[in-house]
């Protein structure tokens, strides 16, 4: 285990972001920043689906649903997050910070996500029930099933 990180270096800030242009002919496709520990990771759509498939069932407005995406756990690895017997001590106050592209914020702590610790099988989505996430929802959308 490293020496001890300050607590603004132990905050992890996902930022889940679409950015897009106003006119849709001119549209950039749709990115995932990833940002935290020094490291700085913008995936594409393309990217983000050749990694490992995960996916949840969710209930959303009353319909239950299958999101899949990439887990979670995936992203904080590829971050340098701290998981399993690494988040413990000081550790286990280290967060997540979502923030979509509209301004949308919300944070978690690490230890919500370890599997070790019982924590939630997340996935950063981009279909339901098989069809890409429409407008509205997506392009990526954070998924937790008890949420």
């Amino acid at each position: 285990m490293g020496p001890p990180r300050s607590r603004a270096t132990r905050l992890l800030a996902l930022l889940f972001a679409a950015w897009l242009a106003t006119a849709p002919a001119a549209a950039a496709p749709p990115t995932v920043d990833v940002v935290g520990f020094g490291a700085h990771t913008r995936l594409t759509a393309a990217e983000l689906a050749a990694l490992p498939r995960s996916s949840v069932v969710a209930e959303d407005h009353g319909a239950r649903g299958r999101w899949e995406g990439v887990a979670v756990t995936t992203l904080l690895a590829r971050l340098g997050a701290a998981q399993g017997e690494s988040l413990r001590g000081p550790r286990l106050g280290d967060v997540l910070l979502v923030t979509a592209r509209d301004g949308y914020r919300v944070a978690y702590a690490l230890a919500e996500f370890d599997p070790d610790l019982g924590g939630a099988r997340a996935v950063l989505a981009d279909t339901r029930d098989g069809q890409p996430l429409d407008a509205h929802e997506g392009p990526f959308r954070l998924v937790l099933p008890d949420e």
